[in-house]
């Protein structure tokens, strides 16, 4: 297939069926592999591995289930930053999951408002295990423009 990588400074990296990379104003010969996610890029001089990123998708700890967040680990909730009728920013920390004496931190998957808190800070939660409800916000219409949203400034694959 073809990618195409736009570069946050604007430029753009190209590859595709044709064998050649364009880095835009210059061309090099490669072959592309993808699995997934990744893709591959192969060059005489060297190899690059690229992640597709979805800034939109949830992180660890969230759903996009009805605004539901979701233990990804076994662990001790160490801090709740929250409480019931709050309303909540996508990306805000909601709370703090300590395990293997690592920390955690569990962001509302999208803007709303904490219905229902499942924990308190002590609490041992296993993997799975609902810690918050949210009531979703009313979607807004979305951008094309993701660094407008308050979204990540970074190169995106396409």
């Amino acid at each position: 297939g073809s990618y195409r990588m736009v570069l946050p400074d604007g430029g753009h990296v190209v590859a595709g069926d044709e064998g050649q990379l364009r880095f835009d104003d210059r061309q090099v010969r490669c072959s592309t592999s993808a699995d997934g996610e990744r893709v591959s890029v192969f060059t005489a001089e060297e190899v690059a591995e690229l992640v597709l990123i979805d800034p939109y998708a949830p992180s660890a700890g969230e759903t996009a289930d009805g605004g539901k967040v979701m233990a990804p680990i076994p662990g001790t909730v160490t801090r709740v930053l929250v409480e019931a009728g709050a309303p909540v920013t996508r990306g805000q920390t909601l709370l703090v999951i300590e395990a293997m004496k690592m920390e955690l931190t569990l962001t509302a998957p999208s803007e709303g408002t904490i219905v229902e808190l499942r924990c308190a800070a002590g609490d041992m939660v296993q993997e799975g295990r609902e810690l918050i409800v949210m009531k979703e916000a009313s979607p807004r219409p979305l951008s094309l423009n993701p660094a407008a949203d308050g979204g990540p400034q970074t190169s995106s694959l396409e």
